[in-house]
């Protein structure tokens, strides 16, 4: 509501990080399927056995770590391109919000569709 009513460049900050942190948690969230805690007690468990060998750190289930990577990829390119696109006065926050909602709606139906 701030950002709307007094988009100034302190909001978009804030909100640029706040929305990066969400994403890398959701993102731990989604790749462990709701077992972030079970999933990093996993990744050190595997390191005291193994050591810090690349086999520890490969991705199990590789098809929804590199969708979660071009996910995450698109959302800071979204991101840094608002960030740049406003002290130009070409767009205001909640044109960007709506931009940066739908983009990911389109990424959740085709994560959605991939998956099934």
């Amino acid at each position: 509501m701030l950002g709307i009513l007094n988009g100034g460049l302190a909001i978009w900050v804030v909100f640029a990080v706040s929305y990066t942190a969400l994403c890398i948690v959701l993102s731990f969230k989604i790749y462990f399927l709701n077992y972030v805690v079970n999933g990093v007690k996993e990744l050190h468990r595997e390191i005291k056995t193994r050591g810090y060998s690349t086999d520890v750190f490969l991705p199990i289930r590789r098809g929804r770590f590199i969708f979660l990577l071009i996910t995450n990829a698109v959302n800071l390119g979204l991101l840094i391109a608002g960030l740049c696109v406003y002290p130009q006065n070409l767009t205001d926050f909640g044109t960007f919000l709506l931009g940066l909602l739908m983009a990911n709606a389109v990424l959740h139906a085709i994560f959605y569709t991939s998956m099934k």
